[in-house]
């Protein structure tokens, strides 16, 4: 009987083993494939460097949440501080000690704004690219402007790393993508519509949307800084928004409190997409009207 119990002990832990070999090769392949190695060649664009492009770039920068995941001051913090998961610095953006800035060429701040590639060829996790992917030359040159022109401060952050539960979700095929992995890189840019309260336009500055309500705007599941899974709203006017005025839209990104009392949760960046101007907070409830009414999404919308 004994025997027979010890031979079974080693036949779990035999097992168990395997298993953890299994997940550490395969894990291993799927991260070197889709978040290392993403060599992109990146087309030049204008950075002029006057002080009218660096107030655009700044406005860009804020209304664009790029504060959301790098810090007020863009000098860096975490997507993820959970050891046994990941540990997911979002870079410091200055110059100063530890900051990309430092060294950041023209062609690095393309490469990573647009297609979600590090400086030294790494998928970035959580940067929005496939959304920045559609932004004009000429906003994308105005930010790359005001990151080159912010004052340096000095955060130095550890490398990332991922903890044996995100090697799990690695085998498993559910971890977070590198949003380079997604983006047709050599697709034709567009031409960027002119300013203004219209469809067009408002379309244009609701991209920024879609990263969390999903690329119909009807809303889904997304998971907050703190690692909770929250509801982004349905943006259509088969949503909660089909009961608000213009007026009401407006303010609700400026005071994240909805008509109806809601606090906003700190997931919605609205501290910063409320920085936008009247006329482009209007173009977007504009473009939001015109959308076919939808029912609220359930799916993952950040993946």
């Amino acid at each position: 009987m004994r025997k027979g119990l010890k031979r079974v002990g080693i036949g779990i832990v035999a097992i168990l083993i395997l298993g953890i070999v299994l997940v550490w090769i395969v894990s291993s392949i799927r991260w070197n494939r889709d978040y290392e190695h993403l060599a992109i060649a990146t087309e030049p664009i204008p950075v002029p460097t006057d002080e009218a492009t660096i107030v655009l770039g700044k406005h860009i920068a804020a209304t664009r949440y790029c504060g959301s995941c790098h810090g007020s001051d863009l000098a860096g913090g975490y997507l993820m501080n959970q050891p046994i998961l990941a540990v997911i610095p979002a870079p410091n953006l200055t110059s100063g000690i530890g900051g990309v800035g430092r060294t950041n060429t023209d062609e690095d701040w393309i490469r990573a704004i647009r297609h979600g590639v590090g400086y030294d060829d790494r998928g970035l996790i959580g940067m929005p690219a496939r959304i920045w992917n559609q932004l004009s030359d000429t906003d994308l040159g105005a930010l790359i402007a005001y990151l080159k022109s912010i004052p340096p401060i000095d955060n130095a952050l550890p490398q990332r790393r991922i903890g044996p539960l995100f090697r799990l979700l690695l085998t498993l095929g559910k971890a977070p993508v590198s949003e380079a992995t997604l983006i047709d890189h050599d697709a034709e840019r567009l031409s960027p519509p002119e300013p203004g309260i219209t469809l067009d336009y408002g379309e244009y500055l609701a991209l920024g949307c879609t990263a969390c309500h999903g690329v119909n705007l009807n809303g889904g599941t997304i998971r907050d800084l703190d690692g909770a899974l929250v509801t982004a709203l349905n943006l259509t006017p088969g949503g909660e928004l089909a009961g608000w005025s213009e007026t009401e839209f407006l303010t609700t990104l400026r005071t994240g409190i909805t008509p109806s009392g809601r606090v906003m949760p700190l997931a919605m960046p609205w501290v910063y997409v409320g920085q936008m101007t009247d006329d482009e907070l209007s173009a977007i409830w504009l473009y939001l009207q015109s959308l076919p009414p939808l029912e609220q999404g359930t799916e993952r919308t950040d993946m």
